[in-house]
C-alpha cells in the first residue's frame, strides 16, 4: 500500500490553480473519500511530538479566542417591507411595536421615513423589532401570492413576467458595532500574517510547520468569511445615503462607508467575494469563466420555488372551494388537537 504524507498546504495549492476554490457541493465526494483515506491508513496522518502538540494547542487557543471576540460583536439590521405599512392596520401595528408613527402616501416615502427614524428603532427591544420584521413580510409574501393567483389560467398556469416585486429595506440598527468589528478583523488579519512570517524564522520540525500552516490558512479563510459578511453592512449604508443624502450619515456611517471599494459596481464585488469564500462548480460560462452556481442546482432551486409557489395558490383554492376562509384559518389559534381533528381532513384533501 502506498503511503503518503496528508499535508493540507498541498491541497490548498492545487485549489488555487483554478484561482477559485471548488464549491462545497461538487467537491463532497472528493472529501469523503479523503476521510475514508485517512481512516484507513492509505494517507498518513501527521505526527507530533507531546512538546508540539503542547505548544500548538496553546497556539490556536490564543488565536481561536481572540477571534471568539471579534465574532462575538453584535451587528443588529433590520429587514422591513412597506407594503404593510400603507394600510392604517399595518401603521398601527407599527406603533404598537415599536412606540412610534410612520408616516408616507407611497412606498418610496415610506422607506426615507424608515431610514430617518433608524436611531429610535435602534431602541426597539429585539422581540419586538422581530415580531415586526415577521409581520412585514408576511403581509408582503401574502400580497405577492394574491397577484400571482390573480394570473392563473382556467387551465392551472401562472404568469410571473409582469409581476412587479417590492424590495425590502435593510436598516442597519448599530453600524458603530459593524465598523469595530470590520476593523478589528482586518487588524487580526494582519496579526495572522505576522505570526506566519514569524514561524518562518523558527526551526521548527516539517510536521509542525505543516500543522501551524493549516491552522494559520483556516482561520484566514475564515476571517476573510466574517470580513466579506460585513460587506452587506456597506452596501446597506450606501443605499441609505442614496436615500437619505451621504452628508445626513452618522459619523459612524460615513466611516462605514469606506471601508470597501466597487460600491458603485457592488454587484461584481460580491460576484468574487462569493467566489473566493465558497468557490465556484467546473461548468464555464460563455466567457469563459467558472459558474458561482451551475445548472443542477438552479434547476433544484427553481423546481423548489416553483412548488412552493403551487402550492401556496393550491391551498387557498381548495379551501375556498370548501366554503372556507383560508386566511381566518390560519389566523386562528387552535389547539393542536383541535385543530388535526377540525382541519386535517381539508389539508390532506389539498
Amino acid at each position: 500500500m502506498n503511503m503518503e504524507l496528508y499535508n493540507p498546504q498541498v491541497e490548498f495549492n492545487k485549489k488555487e490553480e483554478k484561482m477559485y476554490p471548488e464549491r462545497a457541493f461538487s467537491s463532497v465526494d472528493k472529501s469523503i473519500e479523503r476521510l475514508k483515506q485517512l481512516e484507513n491508513g492509505e494517507v498518513k496522518k501527521v505526527e507530533l511530538s507531546e512538546q508540539e502538540r503542547s505548544e500548538i494547542l496553546s497556539f490556536e487557543n490564543t488565536i481561536g479566542t481572540k477571534f471568539e471576540e471579534i465574532f462575538k460583536i453584535k451587528v443588529s439590521s433590520a429587514g422591513l417591507h412597506p407594503e404593510y405599512l400603507m394600510t392604517n392596520q399595518g401603521r398601527a401595528f407599527f406603533r404598537s411595536c415599536t412606540g412610534l408613527d410612520i408616516e408616507g402616501d407611497d412606498l418610496e416615502l415610506i422607506k426615507k421615513n424608515l431610514y430617518k427614524m433608524r436611531g429610535r428603532l435602534d431602541a426597539v427591544d429585539g422581540v419586538s423589532m422581530k415580531k415586526l420584521e415577521g409581520q412585514l413580510k408576511k403581509y408582503s409574501e401574502e400580497m405577492l401570492i394574491e397577484k400571482i393567483a390573480s394570473t392563473m389560467t382556467d387551465s392551472g398556469e401562472i404568469d410571473i413576467d409582469d409581476i412587479e416585486t417590492v424590495k425590502p429595506i435593510t436598516v442597519l440598527l448599530n453600524p458603530e458595532n459593524a465598523l469595530d468589528k470590520l476593523q478589528k478583523l482586518r487588524n487580526f488579519k494582519q496579526t495572522l500574517k505576522i505570526e506566519s512570517l514569524n514561524f518562518s524564522k523558527e526551526d521548527k520540525s516539517e510536521n509542525y510547520g505543516i500543522v501551524l500552516r493549516d491552522i494559520l490558512e483556516q482561520y484566514k479563510r475564515r476571517v476573510n468569511e466574517v470580513i466579506v459578511d460585513q460587506f452587506g453592512h456597506v452596501v446597506d449604508i450606501k443605499r441609505l445615503a442614496d436615500y437619505i443624502g451621504e452628508e445626513n450619515l452618522s459619523q459612524e456611517e460615513a466611516d462605514l462607508l469606506h471601508q470597501f471599494s466597487g460600491l458603485n459596481k457592488f454587484v461584481s464585488v460580491y460576484s468574487r467575494f462569493d467566489k473566493l469564500t465558497f468557490g465556484v462548480e467546473d461548468e464555464i460560462d460563455e466567457n469563459g469563466n467558472y459558474k458561482q452556481i451551475g445548472e443542477k442546482i438552479t434547476a433544484y432551486a427553481d423546481d423548489m420555488e416553483k412548488k412552493y409557489v403551487e402550492n401556496e395558490i393550491s391551498k387557498k383554492q381548495k379551501t375556498a372551494e370548501r366554503g372556507l376562509d383560508f386566511d381566518k384559518i390560519m389566523k386562528k389559534k387552535y389547539s393542536k388537537l383541535c385543530f388535526c381533528g377540525v382541519c386535517g381532513t381539508i389539508f390532506d384533501a389539498i
